[in-house]
């Protein structure tokens, strides 16, 4: 049963193994490819083919004369480069893990001196938490906050360097994960 068909609408061409390749159409997984063509800049002519006494593959630029062998037939050739091809499209994809339990947690909380937000989620099929926090002023800007990451599987603690330094809020923090502790001190703005 074939899931959908979609023609090649986006004018790429892939290079590899020294020569391009161009994506005919798509069906479910697998891309079907036409090529291979030239990789010359200014040439891009599609390659004439033949073998060698070895049974390689042999392909020639009619127009620049380019010459590269294949140690694989076309039809081994062309599988393997549709399916770094569509490796190369799912790389582009969000990742969801479906591992972790789905989790979506929001707190706010604020009062006239300051406010907090916190999030736990997943990115990149990873458990992750954001921190937020900073003072109330009467103009907020988005650099007026510091913004902790904490990477819960990986168990790393980072800020946002192109917001508020922490020390400008927090003499430090610490987070305790499953297996280690993460603690970090900062100087207080004077």
């Amino acid at each position: 049963m074939i899931k959908s068909i979609e023609m090649n609408r986006d004018k790429k061409l892939y290079k590899l193994e020294k020569v391009l390749w161009e994506v005919d159409y798509i069906v479910g997984d697998s891309a079907r490819v036409n090529g291979p063509y030239c990789a010359t800049e200014e040439c891009k002519y599609e390659l004439d083919l033949t073998h060698d006494e070895n049974d390689n593959l042999l392909a020639t630029c009619p127009e620049c004369n380019k010459k590269i062998e294949f140690k694989c037939d076309l039809t081994t050739l062309k599988d393997y480069i549709g399916k770094r091809i569509m490796a190369s499209m799912r790389s582009q994809h969000q990742v969801v893990s479906l591992d972790l339990p789905p989790t979506n947690v929001n707190v706010k909380e604020e009062d006239d001196n300051y406010w907090i937000r916190a999030r736990i989620g997943q990115k990149n099929g990873k458990k992750f938490a954001i921190i937020y926090f900073g003072e109330q002023t009467k103009k907020q800007s988005p650099k007026d906050k510091v913004q902790f990451f904490i990477d819960l599987e990986d168990e790393e603690l980072r800020h946002d360097s192109s917001n508020m330094p922490p020390g400008d809020i927090i003499t430090g923090v610490k987070i305790k994960f499953k297996n280690s502790i993460s603690e970090r001190g900062y100087r207080t703005k004077s």
